[in-house]
């Protein structure tokens, strides 16, 4: 009967509703699930996940069984289909709940994630993916919990052009990347350590626009107060898409590259010299006056260490009209824009 009922919650959101709605179901399958030496634990897990797959109601229904799902998820006695169902429950949770990421924190569940990012099936790999971006865009805490689980590796697999990610995979995925790298070093070492510089500035020339955004923000994350993977970034050819990218990329995209650059250029001149060679001065001059509070902010940071201790980016600065978009942010800008213009 379980078993059935999980094929029509597959097919039908008219029985996803009526399980949803009816006040005994839920916690009946929960309950199911928390017996996993019983053949039906795994078949309930099966309708939990397809519940919780479209419905924010079935999400604050299921999300106080968080522990029983990762028991069941971590069960010798479960069968591989229940296992996954399990954890791709979890997923769901973690990705539509603020308090489903806080358990799954609590009860340790990134191991698992991790163990899901290794299927062999497409959809499954984005839910963990997913998953593992929404843990890794928590506080700080969370983030060790993820390096401890030996993530990084993981999450660079899965950008990996042998696994064929798809384009929502390689945004969750540099998103993932940018979250655990964010003022932290450990963080940037990891997943520079297993290449994962490498793919992110090839995913900056052959990824879709929202892929391009989420790699410059990751790497700019992995190259913040960081000189090693600054110089792996510059090495691998990363200056020429990111200036591309202050032009012709989504506003958010144009930010972090027009800040990226910034990083590349504080006190390196064989770097500013690079930047300038890709044509980045004329669009950060642009963006510096045409782009909105923290676009212009981040294009006179980038500005600011181009023009430091080179007499012909100055002047190209100049040439470019670059003179008056900083003068306006110095009378206009109350925040760190007016110290960098």
């Amino acid at each position: 009967a379980v078993r059935a009922l999980g094929n029509l919650a597959a097919e039908c959101m008219c029985i996803q509703r009526e399980l949803i709605e009816d006040e005994i179901a839920i916690p009946f399958f929960l309950g199911l699930a928390s017996r996993p030496v019983l053949p039906v634990a795994g078949p309930a897990a099966i309708v939990l996940q397809h519940l919780t797959c479209t419905s924010a109601q079935a999400v604050d229904l299921v999300v106080g069984g968080i522990g029983v799902l990762a028991e069941l998820a971590r069960c010798d006695a479960t069968n591989d289909l229940g296992r996954m169902a399990a954890t791709c429950t979890l997923a769901h949770l973690i990705l539509y709940s603020r308090r489903g990421r806080m358990e799954a924190i609590e009860h340790g569940c990134a191991p698992l994630l991790v163990a899901l990012s290794h299927s062999a099936e497409p959809e499954l790999k984005e839910c963990a993916a997913a998953a593992l971006s929404r843990l890794a865009a928590c506080i700080a805490s969370t983030r060790r919990q993820l390096l401890k689980a030996d993530v990084a590796p993981c999450l660079v697999e899965l950008l990996r052009e042998e696994n064929d990610p798809s384009p929502a995979v390689q945004v969750w995925v540099a998103n993932a990347i940018g979250h655990l790298s964010e003022q932290n070093a450990q963080g940037q070492a990891n997943i520079a350590k297993v290449g994962g510089i490498k793919l992110l500035v090839e995913l900056l020339v052959k990824g879709d626009a929202a892929a391009k955004q989420a790699a410059v923000y990751a790497l700019c994350q992995l190259s913040a107060s960081n000189r090693s993977n600054q110089g792996k970034i510059i090495e691998l050819g990363g200056i020429s898409p990111m200036a591309a990218l202050v032009q012709t990329g989504m506003p958010a995209a144009r930010e972090w590259a027009a800040f990226s650059l910034g990083q590349l250029a504080a006190g390196n001149m064989s770097a500013q010299c690079r930047i300038a060679k890709a044509g980045a001065i004329p669009h950060l001059v642009a963006l510096a006056g045409g782009g909105d509070h923290k676009g212009a902010e981040r294009a006179a940071f980038a500005l600011s260490h181009l023009a430091a201790h080179s007499a012909a980016n100055k002047v190209e600065i100049v040439d470019c009209g670059g003179i008056q978009p900083l003068l306006q942010l110095m009378k206009t800008n109350t925040g760190s824009g007016r110290e960098w213009a």
